[in-house]
């Protein structure tokens, strides 16, 4: 891991915050730097920014589709934002969502046998990978992928753990647009 974060040239420090315009994200105007690596790129993606104070800790403890259908719930406001993902970056992101992934199926298959079988130690053993699971998509999420809430009353979107290059490009647009 140390290796991979050396290569994306320290996206593993979380403090980075950018600051995006709802104005300039419906006018198609977005950084077009990488949002982990910072390495300019045509590849983008489109994430959801959901209106709660703490939505990039939401995201990170629950996950992006339980906090989506907390906010359809609670009728929230949401955006969808086009923030520009470099093909390597958003490879890793993937990557390591698949090894939770695997880990939570296994898990899940055990509790399910364990339960259809009457297996207390499969249901055990099925929990801690469950849990294992969870805690390697929560490190996933913190080290490899972004938080994203947004702020109706301002009408942006606070894009967190975002390398340097897609911060300066954020700070661009918005002075630019700011000072017109």
């Amino acid at each position: 891991m140390a290796r991979l974060a050396e290569r994306f040239g320290g996206v593993r420090r979380a403090g980075r915050a950018a600051v995006l315009r709802g104005a300039d994200q419906r006018a198609g105007r977005s950084p077009r730097r990488c949002v982990k690596t910072g390495v300019p790129t045509d590849s983008a993606t489109r994430v959801r920014a959901l209106a709660f104070e703490r939505a990039e800790l939401l995201q990170v403890v629950f996950g992006t589709g339980l906090v989506r259908l907390g906010a359809i719930l609670l009728r929230r406001p949401t955006v969808d934002v086009v923030v520009a993902v470099s093909p390597q970056a958003w490879q890793t992101w993937q990557r390591s969502l698949l090894i939770a992934v695997t880990i939570g199926a296994a898990g899940a298959g055990l509790v399910a046998f364990g339960i259809a079988a009457g297996a207390v130690p499969a249901i055990v053993f099925g929990a801690i990978f469950l849990l294992g699971s969870w805690a390697l998509r929560a490190r996933s999420a913190l080290r490899w992928w972004i938080g994203a809430r947004y702020r109706p009353g301002r009408d942006d979107i606070v894009v967190s753990r975002v390398s340097a290059g897609f911060d300066e490009d954020a700070r661009r647009l918005f002075t630019r647009a700011v000072l017109g």
